[in-house]
Order: structure tokens, then C-alpha cells, then sequence
């Protein structure tokens, strides 16, 4: 059983949860709306979710788990100013705030995928998954890492990051698309990003 923050929880009134502190509404909806900009850890809960695995809820450790398998959410959330500006296009990127050489190395011990959504002004439009280890990712996580040790002195965290281009050559899973918001909304979306979604989505 997968247990909820209660406080955490009741502060969203429209959703529905279950016994077994599930977001029972986003499985019957596959238009997930989460319009308030500062919900990240409903965008987070959410992606883990319907990417099939249980929520984990340990701040320290995983986002969730299936099994023997682990994964480690990245959503992220576009949306427009009051001036009518996109902020934060979405590339399929993310990063691990506070990182460490110590972090990087249990990741790569553990059976861990990423899994890496986007929604636009609240709506999801993509879930995508593949392998923390997958080759171009992993060499991307430990040159950054190397080149941070390098250059940040008097530092051993590190904020790293990641967009589409560190694991579009790997094996990627697309778990879920939205064709027609994000052929509405291109807006939102880095012009490249959008190509290889629109390929992996074939339309």
C-alpha cells in the first residue's frame, strides 16, 4: 500500500484519492490538469503514477518503484506570464539539484529509469522513459559532473543538467503523448524537442 502525505494531499480539493492514496482521477482522465504553477510535487506524483509505478514518498530516496525498479521523475510545467510570454519551453529536460560524485555512483548501482514529462499550462502532454545508465546519458551526467568538480571550488553538490539532446540517441520508451495538445500548443515547446516528439509519436 502506498501511503499520502494527508497534509500535503488535502491541500488540492478536486482531486480524488482512494485507500490506497492514489491520484484515482488522473487514471481516468487522460487529460491531467494541474494549473497551479507552484503544484510540482502533483506534476511529480502524477508522472510517476501513470508511468506504472507506486509513489514513493521519501524525500532522500526514489520517486518510485515497480518491483526491483526505481525511477527518478523530472516533470516540467511551460506556461505563459501576465504578459503573455512562454516561460520554460520544454525540451525534455530536467536536473539533480544538490548532486554529488557519492549520488551518482548509487544511482548507477540501481536497476533506475528517468522518466521525464511536460505539461503545458497544466496539462500533461508527454511521459518518456528509459535507463539512468542508457550510454549517452549517463556519459553526459559524469562529464558535467567532472567539469563541475573542476571548476566550482570549495563545492561537492552540484545543481546538473539535462535536456532531450543527453539521451535521444539512447533506447527511449514514449509512455504516453498528447497529439492533439501539442500540435494546438507548439508554442511551448523547443522547436527541436518538438521533432523528435513528433517522431517518436509518429505524427
Amino acid at each position: 500500500m502506498v501511503t499520502c502525505n494527508r497534509k500535503k494531499l488535502d491541500l488540492v480539493n478536486e482531486i480524488v484519492f482512494d485507500t490506497t492514496g492514489f491520484l484515482e482521477k488522473y487514471k481516468n482522465n487522460p487529460l491531467i490538469y494541474i494549473v497551479d504553477t507552484a503544484s510540482s510535487w502533483i506534476r511529480e506524483y502524477s508522472t510517476v503514477d501513470l508511468a506504472g509505478y507506486d509513489i514513493l514518498f521519501d524525500k532522500h530516496g526514489y520517486d518510485g518503484v515497480k518491483g526491483n525498479e526505481y525511477c527518478e521523475a523530472k516533470p516540467s510545467n511551460s506556461y505563459k506570464d501576465k504578459y503573455g510570454k512562454v516561460k520554460i519551453k520544454l525540451n525534455g529536460g530536467g536536473n539533480f539539484n544538490d548532486y554529488t560524485f557519492e549520488r551518482f555512483e548509487k544511482d548507477k548501482n540501481e536497476n533506475l529509469y528517468m522518466v521525464i514529462s511536460g505539461f503545458v499550462e497544466g496539462t500533461l502532454s508527454f511521459i518518456l522513459k528509459f535507463k539512468f545508465n542508457s550510454k549517452n546519458f549517463i556519459n553526459h551526467i559524469s562529464n558535467r559532473l567532472n567539469y563541475l568538480n573542476e571548476n566550482a571550488k570549495q563545492s561537492t553538490r552540484w545543481t546538473v543538467k539535462f535536456s532531450y539532446l543527453h539521451y535521444m540517441n539512447d533506447d527511449v520508451i514514449l509512455k504516453y503523448i498528447n497529439k492533439k495538445l501539442i500540435q494546438s500548443k507548439e508554442e511551448y515547446f523547443n522547436g527541436n524537442f518538438l521533432n523528435y516528439l513528433k517522431k517518436l509519436g509518429n505524427f
